[in-house]
């Protein structure tokens, strides 16, 4: 079948629903011409020919004729506007819709989920192609696999609109996307800035849908009206997640509304009682959920030991109020193989199964926390030989054995530096602690001197670890500078042979720039070697006591240049502190991205002898005169389409419409356009593709083709994206405007100041204006910011405070005060650079609220803040705290000893360092007051 073709009479059909396709064809002999004869010379075979999308047509030969001829068509379906169509789809699928437009107008086409995507391994990404009866308009693409995405399309009435549905999965097994798509036009409302609230659910056994308040601009929506709710498909307790799917007038999804599902508040019938240090035999004939009561006889943690891995644990406080029996749920849906009782209080334990043969036997036994030992491991030397160190853990002065009491990990020191142990508790302790031990270098005290400026170092052994000597003649910083290809690895060392840098931490790709403090007077070893131990080779190692970065330095130049068709540069002046440099002896050029064509390069200056570091220095290319072919207005969020001309350049105007922040990018075949941006007075400037435009602000870009051989005359794409309102406020945050609200969204910081910035205090208004929280990844990557400080209060009570997804992801922040009336993003706090939690993070807040339910959600250690006279941690200050305090203080009159710790901190209320009746009576008449005013008010007594 490989010497014939298939004209295909119809290669495009309108799907019906139960309809199979097969098209109209023709199969002809290449050499002779002549039609073949279906049944004699081939049969046929069509596949995914029921649905729409693309389908093949597979033509197998028989008789004289073998192979086969494989050709596509495409069943089309028509959408309807408003329709929420159903999408289910293979890995490398493309399903096909049209539409004709009914009106001229906006409309927006949306995708969201029907019910979730399912695939077998690897992640699901779908998108969509849009096309015009005469041109291409755009493409629309899910956000990080999520298969939703919405975007608008200027339609014209009476034009038929075609749009591509393709979908990818990415892993071995083919994957499964299920979602909907849907075309609506400008009549109808998104619900994008829709507030949105789940309340929680009450655990039932079945699939729990919770009930769902959203309002947009001021209008309370009606469910199954304005939209529909599509839950998770939890029958569990513990975080559901729910979609807002809009429906009627409303259209788009609002994706990820969390809701708690509690425990089964509804029954709570006891099936037995566990015994510490005894085994329980859960009986799943009762159901998947069972409660058991227990008393434990000290407070510390216990341990549960499971025979399986299917079930999880809630806690309950049980006590009496009112002649009742109250069941208040502490946590829920509990992993870990370990939680702390208090041996004053009643618990009930309530176990879920994941399996309907579950046949679990519990162990419950009171365990000790590894974290709590003390751990011994010393310094060693590196002697070329692997070093794996001697670790000992004690417990309140008791040896613990390994393998019994803990399992040890830990690397093993192929060199000198820092190497990470964990330990992990087994047998009667739990959880994990971890650190670090140090191999030194064992100082040669013959070794060469390093001597400031120039040093010649050659590593003729792979491997091979050079070692020198250097005494400081000041106290200063001193700066390492080298280069080599596949990096170069530096560790330093004070006269005991301890780490001062690490060198298993300082490889770099190209160059070493490394800075040091040494104290005038003190000998420190070096040692060199090259990050690539297969490599040998030589460099020049530069060390200098006067490091100043070339960031620092005043560089005069001019950034406009004419182009000649050779390599064109501008002469740069460079001056520090008034003094003039000398190139070759303070910096030195190093590289020049292209610097030919017109456009915009850049110049890569290094520092040299008292200066370190790396600046790159933009400029641009123009050309000498401007041969214009015609002006051409760019759309602002959408792709100009440019026919080019070799020679002749093609002027394109921008004019902002609104005041803020635009991003412009060029794209051609081959990047055969050059751009030169130009200001209203046809002034050329570099352009680094963003722009900060008033409104009404008009510039220009000069286009032009130049040729490269056997390829046909571009045409480029130039997209412009305006990406919001932005200003500035107090010279240093950036903030969004919200013209709904009069408000401000922090979306970045400009550091104005030389130091690094390592305290942030986020202010309740910026010029004048209520800040109402902090955008997406606006902080994302200060690796140097450690504390944050948040508004103690929203500024506007009603719309809560926002900290967006990724505000602080990959800051070196290890813990944060979250206020109440907050909402979280996804990775806001507590995660790094590679989406890996940071380890000891800290979230410390209120009880109830966005920053424990965050703490929970994602893992991360919470510490509950108490309003003072809060004793017993309920969130209330009331007769309960009162009477603990009586308790506590009789128990102490009758055994002597103190109060516990947190007690006296919250409950001391007249400040003598003692918790008595007094503190009593101080928290009822406070109480007392509360019951008439709703607010504590200390200063009614006299409070130390």
């Amino acid at each position: 079948m490989y010497d014939t073709w298939i004209d295909l009479e119809t290669w495009q059909f309108n799907y019906v629903p139960g309809e199979t396709y097969v098209p109209e064809f023709t199969v002809y002999d290449d050499y002779s011409g002549d039609a073949l004869v279906e049944g004699v010379d081939y049969e046929v075979y069509c596949f995914n020919n029921d649905k729409p999308g693309v389908a093949t047509l597979h033509v197998c030969g028989i008789g004289a004729y073998e192979g086969t001829r494989i050709t596509a068509f495409s069943i089309i379906e028509t959408l309807e506007l408003d329709e929420i169509k159903p999408v289910e789809m293979l890995k490398s699928d493309t399903m096909v819709f049209v539409y004709t437009a009914e009106k001229s107008g906006t409309y927006t086409l949306s995708s969201g989920y029907e019910k979730g995507f399912d695939y077998n391994s690897g992640e699901v990404d779908c998108f969509v192609s849009v096309y015009s009866e005469t041109e291409y308009i755009g493409e629309f693409d899910d956000t990080e696999n999520s298969l939703m995405f919405e975007g608008e399309i200027e339609m014209v009435a009476g034009e038929t609109y075609t749009f591509e549905v393709s979908c990818w999965a990415f892993g071995d097994d083919d994957g499964v996307a299920v979602f909907n798509i849907r075309l609506t036009d400008d009549s109808r409302t998104s619900l994008k800035d829709a507030y949105v609230y789940a309340e929680n659910a009450e655990y039932t056994g079945e699939v729990v849908v919770p009930t769902v308040y959203v309002e947009l601009d001021g209008v309370v929506l009606e469910e199954n009206v304005d939209y529909i709710v599509i839950p998770d498909m939890l029958t569990l307790s513990g975080w559901g997640e729910a979609r807002i799917s809009g429906i009627g007038n409303y259209y788009g999804v609002v994706d990820y509304i969390s809701y708690k599902i509690g425990s089964a508040a509804a029954s709570y019938e006891i099936h037995g009682t566990l015994t510490e240090n005894e085994t329980t035999v859960l009986d799943w004939a009762n159901g998947p959920v069972l409660n058991y009561m227990f008393n434990p006889t000290a407070c510390t943690n216990y341990r549960f030991t499971f025979d399986s891995f299917d079930v999880c644990y809630s806690v309950y406080t049980v006590y009496e109020e009112d002649g009742e029996t109250v069941y208040d749920c502490l946590s829920d849906s509990i992993w870990a193989d370990y939680y702390y009782f208090d041996s004053d209080q009643t618990y009930m334990i309530q176990f879920t199964s994941f399996s309907e043969e579950a046949t679990n036997e519990l162990y419950i036994e009171p365990t000790l926390m590894i974290e709590d030992a003390d751990v011994t491991v010393g310094n060693y030397y590196y002697n070329g030989e692997p070093i794996e160190p001697e670790i000992t853990v004690e417990y309140n002065g008791e040896l613990l054995v390994e393998d019994t009491d803990y399992s040890l990990y830990c690397d093993i020191a192929e060199a000198p530096g820092y190497y990470d142990y964990s330990i992990y508790g087994i047998g009667r302790f739990s959880g994990e602690l971890s650190g670090y031990y140090v191999v030194g270098y064992e100082v040669d005290t013959e070794a060469p001197v390093l001597e400031k400026g120039i040093n010649k170092i050659e590593i003729n052994e792979a491997g091979a670890v050079m070692n020198y000597q250097f005494t400081a003649d000041s106290d200063s910083e001193y700066l390492f500078s080298a280069e080599m290809m596949g990096g170069i690895r530096i560790g330093v060392y004070n006269a005991a042979g301890m780490v001062e840098v690490d060198p298993t931490m300082e490889a770099s790709y190209l160059y070493l720039s490394q800075s040091v403090y040494f104290e005038e007077g003190e000998t420190y070893y070096i040692s060199l070697s090259l990050a690539d131990p297969s490599m040998t080779g030589s460099f020049d190692l530069l060390l200098t006591d006067v490091c100043a970065d070339i960031i620092m330095v005043d560089i005069d130049y001019n950034p406009v240049v004419t182009y000649t068709g050779e390599l064109v540069v501008p002469e740069f002046t460079l001056s520090y502190e008034g003094e003039t440099l000398v190139e070759g002896v303070d910096y030195a050029i190093m590289e020049v991205f292209d610097g030919v064509e017109c456009g915009t390069h850049q110049v890569l200056i290094r520092g040299l002898g008292n200066f370190g570091g790396y600046v790159n220095v933009t400029y641009a290319i123009v050309p000498e005169s401007m041969e214009v072919n015609n002006v051409v207005e760019l759309v602002i969020d959408d792709v100009t389409d440019i026919e080019m001309e070799y020679g002749v350049g093609t002027l394109c105007s921008l004019t902002a419409d609104a005041a803020g922040t635009y991003s412009v990018y060029a794209d051609s075949y081959s990047n055969m356009v050059n751009v030169v941006l130009y200001d209203a007075d046809m002034n050329a400037m570099p352009f680094d593709g963003y722009l900060d435009l008033e409104e009404g602000e008009t510039v220009y870009f000069y286009l032009t083709a130049y040729e490269v051989l056997g390829l046909d005359v571009p045409s480029a794409m130039v997209n412009v994206e305006y990406n919001g309102d932005y200003g500035y406020g107090d010279g240093e945050f950036i903030y969004e405007y919200d013209e709904e609200t009069g408000g401000v969204i922090i979306v970045g910081y400009n550091n104005y100041s030389d130091e690094p910035l390592t305290v942030l205090e986020i202010p309740e208004e910026i010029d004048g204006m209520p800040v109402l929280g902090i955008g997406d990844y606006a902080f994302a990557g200060c690796s140097d910011l450690m504390n944050v400080i948040l508004p103690p209060t929203p500024a506007l009570e009603e719309y809560g405070f926002y900290i967006g997804e990724g505000a602080f992801l990959a800051t070196a922040l290890t813990d944060v005060f979250i206020p109440d009336n907050y909402f979280l993003g996804e990775y806001c706090f507590g995660y790094d650079e590679n989406g890996e939690l940071v380890e000891g993070f800290v979230i410390m807040g209120y009880t109830n609220t966005a920053a424990e339910e965050y703490a929970e959600a994602n893992g991360i250690e919470f510490w509950a803040m108490r309003d003072f006279g809060d004793v017993n941690n309920d969130g209330l200050v009331d007769t309960d705290d009162a009477a603990l305090i009586l308790k506590t203080y009789a128990n102490l009159m009758v055994s002597g000893g103190e109060a516990p710790e947190d007690y006296l901190i919250y409950g001391d209320i007249d400040g003598n360092g003692e918790l008595n009746s007094d503190d009593a009576v101080a928290i009822l008449k406070v109480y007392a007051n509360y019951l008439v005013t709703g607010e504590y008010d200390w200063s009614i007594i006299s409070v130390g």
